[in-house]
């Protein structure tokens, strides 16, 4: 199994990640729903939501917002300074040994680029 970065995850990280993943896949999917669903609803003047047709663009902008906040959390790598690796105090993943593509940029350049050449192989 491979992070975003191709990087081969250690086994033991292996359910960690996937239920992280699919936690906040999961969490996605759901706010897409309540934008979809609220996009709907603004536009066909729906009369069920007939309070949020002065506010609905607000709304659904504030939620597409939220969604692409937390997209940038998801799991992306196992941490490019530790390697994974458990025992290691590491000051980037504080010890959870999987980072967000945020986190990821904060991995030395050199180091990212070894690990993408590695990946490659």
């Amino acid at each position: 199994m491979r992070d975003k970065t191709k990087h081969t995850i250690p086994k033991e990280l292996e359910d960690c990640y996937d239920a992280a993943s699919a936690r906040f896949a999961g969490l996605l999917n759901h706010l897409q729903e309540a934008y979809d669903t609220l996009a709907r609803a603004g536009k066909d003047k729906d009369p069920l939501f007939w309070e949020l047709h002065d506010s609905y663009k607000d709304i659904i902008d504030t939620l597409h917002g939220v969604m692409a906040m937390l997209s940038k959390f998801a799991p992306y790598a196992v941490c490019g300074m530790c390697q994974g690796r458990e025992e290691v105090n590491c000051a980037l993943c504080r010890n959870h040994r999987i980072i967000s593509i945020v986190r990821w940029h904060s991995v030395p350049k050199e180091l990212r680029d070894m690990r993408e050449k590695k990946g490659k192989l």
